[in-house]
């Protein structure tokens, strides 16, 4: 499982907005702990990536 600030390194973006897509539901997270602290599996990410890509892509 990977972190908010893993995963915005992986995707090059900035930790918000790893945490806004997921909270959107464009990016799926599990929430884990007291706090509710995010995590990713590393396939999700992949996923994302893939998907965003192919609509930045299009537009």
């Amino acid at each position: 499982m990977l972190t908010v600030a893993q995963v915005a390194e992986r995707l090059n973006a900035h930790p918000h907005s790893v945490r806004r897509w997921a909270d959107s539901g464009l990016l799926h997270c599990y929430r884990i702990g007291f706090r509710g602290d995010r995590r990713f599996k590393p396939d999700d990410v992949d996923e994302f990536l893939i998907v965003r890509t192919k609509g930045h892509h299009s537009g």
